[in-house]
């Protein structure tokens, strides 16, 4: 086959790869027990997809150059796809999991992983193929690109043993370079708090109000060893909420006329450039929800432009995730009486954008002083969607998933998602 067949035909191809991807996944999320028989044909589906496109992108750039054919039978991968793809949608319609046993033997699914791996080498013998006789790309960079699908396609079983014996949360698994969970501070109210958490915040808070920077940075230290928690955008915990500013350490570092090393310092400690305050004094700057990026420039310090603005890993349109942000607030407030919702800054989804591992955690108070257990929310970008977890919010053993789009959000028996770490 010349290259623009290729092409034309793996494009053929890709449309039913992405359906039955999409099907399959929803299943596992929406059918209890369903992961443990289908977690394989989703990731090994996933990698033929990835490694498809590779072909149809290099495939296209060689167009129709003059004598190059290029041995690939398309054939055998539409058959599997075809079958696949008919087998996914009619377990789209069972109930349940009795259904899809009975649907997908464990036989059959071993059979189709094994022909889509087949088919998967089948697509890298032709990519080596074509950087032997092109300069499209070299030997070294196909295999790259095939490692890089592989890492790709691992499917994350999302928020899994997230937390410690002493419940305090795990370090992301899937993380590099290696990152704390990052956390949402979003209950501002001193009350109910213990006395000894609350004089190190308070500490914290008036280390980074007055300058001292030493202080900060043992402070934090002290948090991460004491309670395990990155504290980085911690603001200032008040006895009344609604008085509360949102300025965290990197706000007033900024302000304070912290160096370039010190900012870096705190931006390597997980500060979050996108965090933004919401109150500030009227006479010093024209809005109450300002970033560290827009309180330099009030303030003339234009050597930190480059620093503070926002590296994005994940370029979800604003709209969108406006869209997603509400939906998951109007899925908190359903959880609590509208007095308690006041007491809260709710979550903002635009600190996800700059993680590499788009996930944070949003504690709340425990529901007595004798249960510890884990309560809160935790949450994932995947794609243009979000995925929650909730910890113990109505009674100590609760625990729901969800997921939410641009459409609406629906109840799911577990989180799946790809690993995409960019």
């Amino acid at each position: 086959m010349d290259p623009l067949s290729i092409a034309t035909s793996a494009t053929a191809i890709l449309g039913i790869c992405w359906e039955t991807v999409r099907l399959i996944q929803k299943t596992i999320e929406t059918i209890k027990n369903a992961r443990d028989l289908l977690v394989k044909l989703l990731s090994q589906t996933e990698r033929f997809r990835l490694i498809l496109e590779q072909l149809r992108g290099l495939s296209s750039q060689l167009g129709t150059k003059a004598g190059l054919l290029l041995s690939y039978n398309d054939s055998a991968p539409k058959a599997t796809m075809k079958e696949l793809n008919s087998l996914v949608k009619s377990m789209a319609e069972k109930p349940n999991f009795i259904g899809i046993q009975m649907l997908f033997k464990q036989s059959k699914v071993d059979d189709l992983v094994g022909r889509l791996k087949l088919h998967e080498d089948e697509v890298v013998t032709v990519l080596l193929f074509m950087a032997t006789t092109t300069a499209v790309r070299t030997e070294d960079e196909i295999k790259t690109m095939h490692k890089d699908v592989k890492a790709q396609s691992e499917v994350l079983n999302l928020f899994e043993d997230y937390f410690t014996h002493d419940k305090k949360p795990k370090e992301a698994k899937d993380s590099a370079p290696v990152q704390k969970l990052q956390i949402w501070f979003g209950d501002t109210y001193r009350e109910g708090f213990e006395p000894e958490y609350l004089a190190l915040r308070d500490k914290l808070s008036d280390a980074s109000f007055s300058g001292d920077f030493d202080k900060m940075f043992s402070t934090l230290e002290l948090a991460g060893k004491k309670y395990g928690e990155s504290w980085v955008n911690a603001p200032r915990l008040k006895k009344n909420p609604a008085h509360s500013s949102g300025w965290n350490p990197l706000h007033q570092t900024v302000i304070k006329g912290g160096s370039k090393a010190i900012i870096q310092r705190l931006l390597s400690m997980g500060a979050s450039r996108t965090l933004r305050t919401t109150w500030t004094e009227e006479n010093e700057f024209a809005y109450t929800d300002v970033s560290a990026l827009e309180i330099a420039r009030e303030h003339g310090y234009s050597h930190l432009n480059s620093l503070l603005a926002p590296v994005i890993h994940h370029g979800v349109p604003p709209m969108t995730l406006d869209r997603l942000q509400r939906s998951f607030h109007d899925l908190i407030r359903a959880d609590f009486p509208l007095p308690q919702t006041q007491h809260l800054r709710l979550p903002e989804l635009a600190p996800l954008t700059e993680l590499v591992i788009p996930e944070m955690w949003f504690p709340l108070k425990a529901l007595s002083a004798k249960k510890k257990a884990p309560r809160g929310y935790m949450y994932r970008l995947d794609g243009r969607e979000l995925v929650v977890k909730i910890f113990g919010i109505r009674s100590p053993d609760d625990e729901r998933f969800y997921r939410i789009s641009v459409t609406g959000r629906r109840a799911i028996a577990e989180g799946v998602a790809f690993n995409r770490k960019k």
